[in-house]
């Protein structure tokens, strides 16, 4: 029989006499068609991808997870090992999927560049985002100034 709210809290203020507790919540992304991965410091990055309806369509996500591969890889519990990015910054990036995704391990930053975007004939706000894997923040590159053929 589940523990009410009030029996829960008792519980769990009876608890506050060891000297720390540690709450997971485990993450677990939903499966997607066409997401952008790299490896930046030892973690593996993905972003963006989508389902596919029955109708065919495609739904894209601006899902942006990330899995720590410091330590062995323990395949029973891979799924809970997945942890969702919340970045901060004026540039947030845009469901999006079959998009151009590249790591610059050297700079620590990962590089989103085009895509299907919102998929319903919405251009992308940002066509080429950046982001620093050091400060959690995604950035715009602004097309270049080159004349038109």
């Amino acid at each position: 029989m589940p523990l009410s709210k009030h029996a829960l809290i008792n519980r769990l203020l009876t608890l506050s006499a060891l000297p720390f507790i540690i709450l997971t919540h485990a993450i677990t992304p939903p499966p997607t068609v066409y997401p952008g991965c790299g490896i930046l410091l030892n973690t593996i990055y993905c972003f963006g991808g989508g389902q596919i309806e029955a109708s065919l369509d495609f739904i894209p996500s601006n899902g942006f997870f990330s899995f720590n591969i410091t330590n062995a890889i323990d395949t029973r519990h891979n799924f809970s090992s997945w942890e969702k990015i919340v970045t901060s910054g004026d540039v947030q990036p845009e469901p999006n999927g079959a998009m151009s995704f590249y790591a610059i391990p050297k700079y620590n930053r990962l590089v989103v560049d085009g895509g299907a975007g919102y998929n319903n004939g919405t251009g992308l706000t940002h066509r080429t985002i950046v982001f620093d894997a050091l400060t959690v923040e995604w950035s715009e590159i602004q097309p270049s100034q080159s004349p038109q053929m």
